[in-house]
């Protein structure tokens, strides 16, 4: 899976494998639940053409808690030669092949009574804004690429996001989302982090340039290997994997701020690991402030290493 985007979807994320298309729906074995870190994300619109939702985040849930991203149907190793199923056939759905290459068919849509609910919503606008309208672009890529793969117990799409938002809630509305919120602007640990998602091995987190916080994952089982609805955390498969890296012994939570604002540098002239230092235009405006290395390509002064960058 490449980038949370257009295609769209919400942040660099983790895993990097190629799908399956016309995988048979039912066949895989777990799943990764991916949440997205709005401010961040929406930060990384800006130079794109803000998306609609982040037009709205400012003062919103989103704005300082984990929205939702999708729902994917995960193999555990990859002794298939892919790392996760896409646009399956063989589900109670039928066949959805064809919308990998863009098909405009009726097959490859989320009905409009399911599209408008994300819009009447409360809790949809508030714990998945990327999938109300106008363009619901979450909503229409998740359900043909991820959802279609599930199988028997998920017959359509209302189906499958109502599985995918209780379980949205669950994190958000648990320990790390607490965490998450009480630390904007400032840093948090990883490991307090991964604690508080549900432990380092069944949890992944994703990271933009420098240690700054783009969004979660945390990886799950399924009911049973006949009821493939998702079922208990489990640990996340080899083929999932952590894009903050062991640079990063502390994650930026980025606040959210409109376009046009840039990230507030660290207060006290210096730089920290995951922040903005102060302001620059080159290497040599950072020579002397503590722990400022260099001036890296967001125009501000940085503690991260040229070589450990991405």
């Amino acid at each position: 899976m490449a980038l949370l985007l257009a295609c769209h979807c919400y942040v660099a994320v983790a895993l990097t494998g190629s799908g399956q298309t016309g995988a048979k729906a039912g066949t895989f074995d777990s799943y990764v639940l991916a949440q997205s870190w709005s401010p961040e994300f929406c930060r990384s619109q800006c130079d794109q053409g803000s998306k609609s939702n982040c037009r709205t985040t400012a003062g919103s849930y989103a704005s300082t808690h984990l929205t939702l991203h999708g729902l994917w149907p995960n193999y555990d190793s990859t002794s298939t030669g892919y790392e996760y199923p896409q646009y399956c056939d063989g589900g109670p759905a039928g066949d959805f092949k064809a919308c990998s290459s863009g098909s405009s068919s009726s097959q490859c849509q989320v009905k409009s009574s399911t599209l408008q609910y994300f819009d009447t919503s409360d809790k949809w606008q508030k714990y998945a804004p990327g999938y109300g309208g106008p363009d619901y672009f979450l909503a229409e890529h998740e359900w043909p690429k991820h959802g279609s793969c599930v199988g028997e117990g998920v017959p359509d799409a209302k189906t499958y996001f109502s599985y995918s938002l209780a379980l949205d809630k669950e994190i958000a509305e648990g320990p790390a989302g607490k965490l998450l919120a009480d630390n904007l602007g400032s840093t948090v640990t990883a490991s307090a982090l991964l604690e508080a998602l549900g432990g380092k091995e069944s949890s992944i987190l994703t990271c933009d340039h420098g240690c700054i916080l783009s969004g979660v994952q945390t990886c799950w089982g399924t009911k049973s290997n006949t009821d493939k609805t998702p079922g208990e955390r489990k640990a996340c498969p080899s083929t999932a994997k952590d894009t903050c890296g062991k640079n990063c012994p502390t994650v930026h939570v980025n606040p959210f701020t409109p376009c046009g604002t840039p990230p507030a540098p660290v207060p006290g002239g210096k730089c920290v690991l995951g922040q903005h230092g102060p302001p620059c235009s080159k290497d040599a405006d950072c020579t002397g402030i503590p722990s400022c290395l260099r001036c890296a390509r967001s125009g501000y002064c940085t503690a991260q290493p040229a070589t450990a960058e991405w």
